[in-house]
């Protein structure tokens, strides 16, 4: 069974950026509590989209050609979404973040900032 949306009912689809490199289990342990709690939100119909979760399992993040590979296909990601959601370390956002903030922008894709690793109440959502 198909399901069809008017624009006005579609899902809103929300591009997710946060830190992947450096602590790598953490950072993937505290992107998928992200999405999970979009998911189950009660804030309207919101679709995470988190490209360095669904990439990184089959493509190598230390082979620079698969990473760039990656991170290629994430930007094509950015393309349908209709907002940014950017969870930014103290240190400020990574290469990649910086990346994917600055196409959004370009796109004039409205960013939203979180800080990173979000409190209780901002992974509320």
């Amino acid at each position: 069974m198909s399901e069809i949306y008017t624009e006005s009912d579609r899902p809103k689809l929300v591009y997710i950026c946060s830190p992947y490199r450096g602590n790598i289990r953490r950072n993937t342990v505290i992107a998928r509590r992200i999405c999970r709690n979009i998911l189950l939100s009660d804030r309207g119909w919101v679709i995470p989209i988190a490209p360095h979760l669904l990439y990184t399992q089959s493509l190598s993040d230390n082979d620079e050609k698969e990473r760039k590979l990656g991170l290629r296909v994430g930007r094509q990601l950015l393309n349908i979404c209709d907002e940014l959601w950017a969870y930014i370390p103290d240190n400020g956002p990574t290469e990649g973040m910086a990346a994917e903030i600055a196409m959004a922008r370009s796109l004039s894709i409205p960013i939203r900032e979180f800080d990173f690793p979000p409190t209780k109440n901002a992974l509320d959502i």
